[in-house]
């Protein structure tokens, strides 16, 4: 019809992946048609002009006359294939040969204003010879049709008074011959225009009524008394679905109004809630203000623990002295005897032991006899534990001093560096190594408990990660770790840490689990200081105590 669209229709064939096809063009315009570029022009096999305009059966019957293959396939100029269109047709009707038709499904687009094409409908539809009697559900660049079965008596034409439905009337025609058959998917694209479309799209309603009873006095011309029964049961068919559906929309609104009292019952109840809310967040203030006075407390109480520890020092400097003083030196004699006369006591409570133990059986033979004596050791085996401890004790007279005992031995108690107030920043960098999978909404809480870190000039987080699909990675990032993540499959526990103590760069290096939290700011200080005072004594690493959580 001389548009530009032409040389897009044309390329659309020139690009299938099916390489055997004939091209066929009939200038149905009256004039002469556009230059067209040297590849495209070339791959026209046929052109057909008959220097005149021509309607759209006309030019149907001329291409028709004109097509050589076994196959058939027609396209408007304002249309396009997609690339597999041709192939996928033709396969269905290499493989079966009953088949006399086969078509895809369509995607329409249409330009608004002269803007980018979009899809409006589509054509994808289930062969139903019934429902072709009706409407027209077959774009006519979706069918690929065998041309032995169009021309087969009676030969399928397309009827010039028909200036609208000419197609329709056409696949009314073929079917009667034989079955169609769908291929699922859009494989071709329908280009609608309301001013220069080559469909009905602007005519009148009264060339549509004419054209429409037209086609119906074919129509019954052409049905049968199984064509009626077909129509007849599909209309019962759409009946009883349409109550059905009716059923179920009464059955939505009674579910719509059930849902509607719910809702209204969970509105009343969101109120309440909001009021209970609104009541807790009061409650919430005032037990705001009693922890807020907690703290105060708690922070006097660490200013008193650490005047305990400054103290406990104290004591244990004076005790260090004394231990170091001349006095100390001179009495150690007195020490040593002091010590020997209490091994002596020892041997002397053996020797009592050993005493009383034939007191006892002495006094057992004079009351029984050896034989009553040898009767009662069963009895004696069974309360051992009394006897034993008779056996042990001195006699009356030398019950002294019975609560006298040694004083206890004094310990050097490391306490939380927290409790002594840290100290000063330590001028050197520690890594922290930490092996991750999944580690879940708490190891933000490490992360930003190892960056509240104090007392040391800087800590570098490297976190080695094994394929979290949560938000573990992006956590570690946003906290400012070196992340450096692995495939599940090469997780091991050596791996992980060896790695991520390669991509360390600090001077100290520190192992740590996903799931642990620390105690305090100077947590880290605290082991960090034990092991610079006591590195002249060869101690290399340090630890701390740790605490197990508690199952939940």
């Amino acid at each position: 019809m001389g548009r530009s669209s032409l040389q897009t229709a044309i390329d659309s064939v020139r690009n299938q992946s099916y390489g055997e096809w004939e091209l066929i063009v009939v200038n149905a315009s009256g004039q002469a048609l556009q230059h067209l570029p040297p590849e495209s022009f070339s791959a026209v096999d046929t052109w057909v002009d008959f220097g005149h305009r021509l309607d759209r059966s006309s030019a149907a019957n001329a291409l028709l006359e004109a097509a050589r293959g076994q196959f058939a396939i027609f396209l408007d100029d304002d249309d396009w294939f997609l690339e597999d269109h041709l192939s996928r047709l033709a396969k269905v009707l290499q493989d079966d040969a009953t088949l006399v038709a086969a078509y895809t499904d369509i995607d329409c687009v249409q330009s608004a204003n002269g803007g980018p094409k979009v899809s409006v409908h589509r054509f994808e539809r289930n062969f139903d010879l019934a429902a072709l009697q009706l409407e027209n559900y077959l774009p006519i660049h979706a069918v690929l049709f065998r041309l032995d079965n169009v021309r087969a008596a009676p030969a399928c034409k397309f009827d010039a008074e028909l200036q609208l439905f000419e197609d329709w009337d056409f696949w009314l025609q073929l079917a009667a011959k034989g079955p169609f058959r769908r291929v699922p998917g859009i494989s071709a694209v329908y280009a609608l225009n309301a001013t220069t479309g080559s469909g009905h799209a602007d005519s009148h309603s009264a060339q549509r009524a004419s054209m429409l009873a037209k086609l119906a006095k074919r129509q019954l011309q052409r049905w049968k008394v199984e064509d009626v029964v077909g129509l007849t049961l599909r209309e019962a068919q759409r009946n009883n679905q349409l109550n059905q559906e009716m059923q179920a929309a009464a059955l939505t609104r009674q579910e719509s109004e059930r849902v509607s009292l719910q809702l209204k019952e969970v509105q009343q109840y969101a109120q309440q809630t909001q009021q209970a809310f609104e009541g807790l967040q009061a409650r919430l203030l005032s037990a705001g203000q009693v922890i807020e006075a907690a703290h105060e407390q708690l922070h006097l109480q660490q200013l008193e623990i650490g005047k305990l520890g400054a103290i406990r020092g104290g004591h244990l400097a004076q005790l260090d002295a004394l231990m170091q003083s001349t006095s100390w030196r001179i009495t150690r004699p007195l020490r040593t005897a002091s010590r020997l006369l209490g091994h002596a006591r020892k041997l002397k409570g053996i020797f009592r032991a050993g005493m009383n133990l034939t007191r006892a059986i002495n006094s057992q033979v004079a009351r029984h006899g050896i034989l009553g004596l040898l009767r009662r050791i069963p009895y004696f085996v069974r309360h051992a534990d009394v006897y034993l401890a008779r056996l042990g004790s001195p006699k009356p007279a030398e019950r002294q001093k019975s609560f006298a005992h040694a004083p206890p031995k004094l310990r050097d108690i490391r306490l939380h560096p927290d409790l002594l107030g840290g100290g000063a920043t330590v001028d050197t960098k520690v890594s922290v190594v930490i092996p991750t999978f999944n580690a879940g909404p708490e190891f933000v809480l490490l992360l930003r408990k190892l960056r509240t870190q104090l007392a040391i000039r800087e800590i570098e987080i490297v976190v080695v990660d094994s394929g979290s699909s949560d938000a573990t990675v992006a956590l570690a990032r946003d906290a400012g770790a070196k992340v450096v993540e692995i495939l599940p499959s090469e997780f091991s526990h050596s791996y992980s840490r060896n790695l991520g103590a390669s991509h360390a760069t600090g001077d100290y290096l520190l192992f740590m689990v996903q799931d642990a939290y620390p105690i305090g700011n100077y947590w880290l200080y605290g082991m960090l200081q034990f092991l610079r005072e006591h590195a002249q004594q060869g101690l290399v690493a340090v630890s701390c105590a740790e605490y197990s959580r508690i199952a939940t």
